[in-house]
């Protein structure tokens, strides 16, 4: 009984010492601080160094880093909470518990890198919840990795710079993979993305060199910034009519990149989305898409045409900067904002030119005022191109690094011409500002090595900083004022090849002299050509337009890759009327054959566009315009190889009147028949 007393006594005392710390005990939890960290989460942190997270959904703060980082020792996440923001707990270095629910799906990079608990953990794969953390420590070479079933998630930069993971296998219950999570993964080849993930996320792939094959699944609605950039060894990739959108640089510098699909449900391409993506040859941007990013297709130099549809409305500055290889650019008739004319794309309401390419023409009927910001940037297939007199401005860069450009004429109308409009036009040679510009912007000409002369009028007022620098040719300059007005010229700093060139004052307006021009642009049977002629006292130039070049196909005269064969007795003036007007016909030593001569076997027509071409007369194998007995004994003599006319000479071809093979001494027969009347020689023009 006594013991029995002594042992309640001893509970009695036991209990009443504990209720005496009971309130030290409920102080040394409570809590200093909280917030929220989502729209329905909500933190807590207590003075024992335990961070709670509650509610539910996504986090999209971390407003206890910054102070209490050294404090907190346990974190928890609660049921209902979704992801963990990047970085959340890194360099939360006593930490050393944490306690993550089954929600959780997402976890973003680095969320507890430099903490108590990550140091503790082995090297290999780690798991947080249901998510596939981190790997740790360096991994083996041709590592293949098999995700444990059950996993609902892998965190951003998860297998960062695992550049000898070859293989990974991921099962269908992951939901989410994080930012970055394979970036870096060299050696990886193929990858598929389970079925029930709904975004590509940011720089998912970035730097992937080796991988080759991707499949997306058709629940993913939007390909992310840089998913897939410098993805160099990628050639085709199928995107599922599921996405919407296409982000900044998803495709950037994957340079092997031929064939992408984009399917009718995306809405918008981002800026630099197939930047550099130097071997796309062809795309077809559907009627889904809204918005064009900056810079969207820039340098993509294997693509040769491109079609706007109707349904853009925002086209970014620059989309075809650098895309030296386009030769054709159409919009779509239905746009409402933009049109296309000459290969140029053009904004409708503000009559600005804001892209264009190798092949443009500027139109000429009012519809283009302005060459708007970059417009023929990186355009370095541009040998020349006419601004017709309508247009007032030239934008920023509007030409730069046109490096094919030799020549350009400034309409009387421009008033301003933007900074570094024609910077590195390495190939230009004379340049003439009109009177109604009144400054010369920074970097104007930057860079243009061959400019040799300027024309300058006496209205401007300043010249910008650098805007002749590296011009290392100039050395005249045609300043239409005096040497006081060029005096009073402001010329910023970068100017010194300017300022050292020969100035000409008081150069006023002349008659200029042309020479007899160069063809520059060949005309072809459905395109005019161009010559251009340059003033032999100031260097100006000027362009006149080539006709069509068509082949000539009459009764009188045939064109073919052998010549132009004609009928007998046809004069040199019936011929060029055939062959057009500007063309030349001359003898086999040189001679001008006049009009009312007859054309004869061996002559030379010289066509609008310089091309030769050798005349063939059937049966005028001596070249002397008419057929005889002299020309059947020639024939005869090369079918019984007593002559050795070469089959592509025109002789050959004169003697071989029946178009059949080799000359025969059937040939020389017809030839003999109709030196003595007894056959129509016309009926050999076939």
């Amino acid at each position: 009984m006594k013991n029995t007393l002594l042992k309640v006594s001893s509970l009695f005392l036991a209990g009443i010492f504990i209720l005496s710390l009971l309130p030290a005990l409920i102080a040394s939890a409570s809590t200093i601080d909280s917030g929220k960290c989502g729209n329905n989460l909500t933190w807590t942190l207590t003075n024992t160094g335990t961070l709670t997270v509650s509610g539910s959904g996504e986090m999209t703060s971390t407003p206890w880093k910054d102070k209490y980082s050294s404090r907190i020792r346990t974190v928890i996440i609660n049921s209902g909470v979704t992801s963990i923001e990047e970085e959340a707990f890194k360099d939360c270095t006593a930490l050393n518990q944490v306690s993550i629910a089954g929600s959780v799906t997402g976890i973003g990079s680095h969320a507890f890198d430099n903490t108590a608990w990550y140091k503790a953990q082995a090297d290999g794969l780690i798991y947080l919840g249901k998510v596939a953390y981190k790997y740790k420590g360096t991994m083996p070479k041709d590592t293949m990795v098999v995700i444990k079933n059950g996993t609902k998630g892998i965190a951003g930069s998860a297998f960062y710079q695992c550049k000898t993971l070859k293989r990974i296998t991921i099962p269908e219950s992951v939901t989410r993979i994080g930012a970055g999570a394979f970036q870096y993964c060299e050696a990886l080849t193929n990858f598929t993305i389970p079925n029930n993930v709904t975004s590509i996320a940011a720089r998912l792939f970035s730097g992937c060199i080796s991988l080759t094959n991707v499949t997306i699944p058709y629940n993913v609605t939007s390909i992310g910034y840089a998913a897939f950039y410098r993805c160099s060894a990628l050639t085709s990739i199928i995107v599922p009519n599921s996405v919407t959108s296409i982000e900044g640089n998803a495709f950037s510098f994957c340079t092997k990149l031929k064939n992408i699909t984009i399917p009718n449900s995306v809405k918008s391409i981002g800026e630099d989305a197939f930047h550099n993506c130097t071997s796309l040859n062809n795309i077809s941007i559907p009627d889904s898409v809204e918005s064009i990013g900056y810079l969207a297709f820039e340098d993509c130099s294997a693509l040769k045409s491109i079609t706007i549809p109707s349904s853009v409305t925002n086209l970014g500055k620059q989309v075809f900067s650098g895309c030296f290889g386009l030769e054709k650019i159409v919009v779509d008739s239905k746009n409402t904002k933009y049109h296309s004319s000459g290969n140029c794309i053009i904004e409708t309401a503000k009559k600005t030119l804001i892209a264009g390419c190798k092949n443009s023409i500027i139109p000429s009927d009012g519809s283009v005022t302005s060459i708007g910001n970059s417009a023929f940037m990186g355009c370095t297939s541009l040998t020349e191109i006419d601004i017709p007199k309508n247009v007032t401005s030239i934008g920023i860069s509007a030409f730069f690094c046109c490096s094919s450009l030799t020549e350009i004429d400034i309409p009387k109308n421009v008033t301003s011409i933007g900074s570094s409009a024609f910077f590195c036009c390495s190939s230009l040679r004379t340049i003439t500002i009109p009177t109604k510009v009144k400054s010369i912007e920074e970097s104007t000409f930057y860079g243009c090595t061959d400019l040799v002369s300027i024309f300058l009028s006496d209205q401007v007022t300043k010249i910008g900083s650098s805007a002749f620098d590296k011009c290392s040719a100039l050395k005249d300059v045609y300043y239409y004022g005096n040497e006081n007005q060029w005096n009073r010229i402001a010329i910023e700093n970068g100017n010194i090849l300017l300022i050292d060139a020969t100035i000409h004052f008081d150069w006023n307006l002349h008659k200029h002299s042309w020479d007899t021009g160069v063809i520059t642009l060949q005309p072809t049977e459905t395109t005019t050509g161009l010559k251009t002629f340059t003033c032999t006292i100031c260097g100006a130039k000027k362009t006149e337009p080539i006709p069509v070049s068509s082949t000539i196909n009459t009764e009188k005269a045939k064109e073919n890759k052998n010549g132009i064969f004609v009928q007998v007795c046809v004069t040199a003036s019936e011929l060029k009327d055939v062959a057009g007007a500007g063309t030349k016909l001359n003898k086999a030593g040189g001679a001008t054959v006049k009009d009312n001569e007859n054309v004869g076997t061996g002559m030379v027509l010289t066509k609008t566009d310089g091309t030769k071409k050798m005349i063939i007369v059937y049966g005028d194998v001596n070249g002397d315009a008419n057929i005889t007995t002299a020309d059947a004994r020639l024939a005869l003599r090369q079918a019984v190889n007593l002559e050795k006319y070469g089959k592509d000479t025109p002789q050959y071809y004169a003697c071989n009147v029946d178009s059949e093979g080799d000359v025969t001494t059937s040939d020389a027969r017809l030839i003999l028949r109709a030196a003595v009347n007894l056959e129509d020689p016309n009926i050999w023009l076939k």
